[in-house]
Order: structure tokens, then sequence, then C-alpha cells
């Protein structure tokens, strides 16, 4: 390795025995990119949510899908159709979902986002702005549109 020249634009890998203080250069992997959104899930059965969690898979390495509780959803004032042990069943076993996380608050985000090291957090439009307190921690999208086929505003 020492001496040799690489091609132009390659990146050298170099061994971690050459000197006591290298990095093994061979180990190195990119970043994933993770992808949080939030919601009460309670029509997940529905076409056009399984289309939207597969959008926003598209747009990541893992889907982290933070799931409100009966508790939270009764707060709001928006109580479950389905208890909250069958609409995580249920995104448990969606193929476009890495992993299914309990919303048990509304100031849980930060800390998901930090404890899950999240990439990119997508919300749908109709929360458009209240979100962009996260910007200091992760990129933040909003789904535009109420299609299936939503395209994305990023900010």
């Amino acid at each position: 390795m020492a001496g040799e020249q690489a091609a132009p634009g390659a990146v050298a890998k170099r061994r971690a025995t050459e000197t006591s203080d290298e990095f093994a250069w061979t180990s190195w992997r990119p970043r994933r990119r993770v992808l949080l959104t939030y919601g009460a899930f309670d029509a997940v059965e529905d076409p056009r949510q399984m289309h939207i969690l597969r959008h926003l898979a598209s747009l990541c390495d893992a889907l982290v899908v933070g799931c409100a509780s009966d508790a939270l959803l009764a707060a709001r004032g928006t109580p479950a159709r389905h208890p909250f042990s069958q609409r995580r069943r249920l995104l448990d076993a969606c193929p476009y979902v890495s992993r299914v996380i309990t919303e048990d608050s509304e100031t849980q985000k930060r800390s998901d986002i930090v404890n899950n090291d999240i990439a990119i957090f997508a919300m749908a439009q109709e929360w458009a702005g209240q979100f962009d307190d996260l910007q200091d921690l992760t990129q933040v999208i909003y789904l535009a549109g109420d299609a299936p086929d939503r395209t994305v505003r990023m900010i």
C-alpha cells in the first residue's frame, strides 16, 4: 500500500496496521438515513396509508413510525377507532416499516430523534410549520396534498 498511487478520484484504502494511529478505512460505512414519522395509523389497512408508508420508505434506509397511544389520542380529543395493540401489530407487519415506537406525549419528538439517530422527520402538510423547531436536529419535510401520490416539501 505504501507508495502506491490511487486512481484520480478514488479513495485509497489503508490497513490499520500501517501505523498505530491510523483508522481502519476499509470498515467505514456511510450513515444510514433513518426517517421518523408519527400518526394514529387508525386506518393502516387503507391502501392510501400503505402507499404513504411505501413512499416514506423510498426516501430512506429505515422507516421508524411513532404510533400514538390510546391515551394520547384521547387527550387530543380524537379517540382511536382501533386499540393501540391492533394498530401497532398492523404497523409491525408492514413491510415498509423498520421499527414502531409508541408516541406517549407531544414532547417526546426531540428525544426520539436523538435516540433513534433520525436523519429525516416527515409529517403531513397539515402540520406544516409546526415542527420547524426540530431543524436543529434533523431535516424536516412535509408531505403535500391529500392524494396518495403526495409530493414532498423540504425545508
